[in-house]
């Protein structure tokens, strides 16, 4: 009796490629981030370290900030009044005695704006960061500073305007983080 010989035959390798080819085919374009994902993704990132900087400011009771940059690259940095001077310089040691976050940029193409939505309830303004001097700053007790300054800073993705994320900063120092969706804010 003639045994076969042990493999795989070329007609059986070329269907398992197919067959994984197809697979990948369907699959893939499902697990690609989409643009309203990384908005969502990067608003949640500034929600988390507006909250850091905040609880910085009450751990060490001293001053912190945390600065909107909506230049070329989207960008935002924290700082912390090492010195207890009462003053934020934004210098190299003040956001490296925050601890709370490095300086980030915005990634996968997400930039400060309202794309195609209205503002939140409450919002009149027509731009993208309505704090004063686009930056946060919170006092030793967690507080925003001034007393009471509240503000919206709108995030959004050329590739799909119609996702728009909003970060409110409220009176008491809590935020709020919105979602355009459907024509509407939820």
């Amino acid at each position: 009796m003639r045994r076969r010989p042990a493999g795989f035959t070329l007609l059986e390798v070329l269907m398992v490629i197919t067959v994984m080819g197809l697979m990948m085919t369907i699959i893939v374009p499902r697990m690609r981030t989409s643009p309203g994902q990384h908005v969502n993704i990067t608003a949640r990132q500034v929600v988390r370290d507006l909250e850091g900087a905040r609880a910085r400011a009450l751990t060490t009771r001293r001053a912190t900030r945390v600065c909107f940059n909506p230049g070329i690259t989207a960008s935002y940095a924290g700082f912390l009044d090492d010195d207890n001077n009462g003053v934020i310089g934004e210098t190299l040691a003040e956001a490296t005695a925050l601890r709370a976050f490095p300086p980030r940029t915005f990634q996968n193409g997400v930039i400060y704006g309202k794309g195609n939505a209205t503002g939140i309830p409450g919002d009149t303004l027509t731009v993208a960061n309505t704090l004063s001097n686009q930056d946060v700053d919170f006092d030793s007790r967690g507080i925003p500073s001034p007393f009471g300054e509240t503000g919206v800073v709108y995030l959004t993705h050329p590739d799909d305007p119609n996702f728009v994320a909003a970060i409110q900063v409220q009176a008491a120092g809590s935020f709020r983080l919105w979602f355009w969706r459907g024509g509407g804010w939820q």
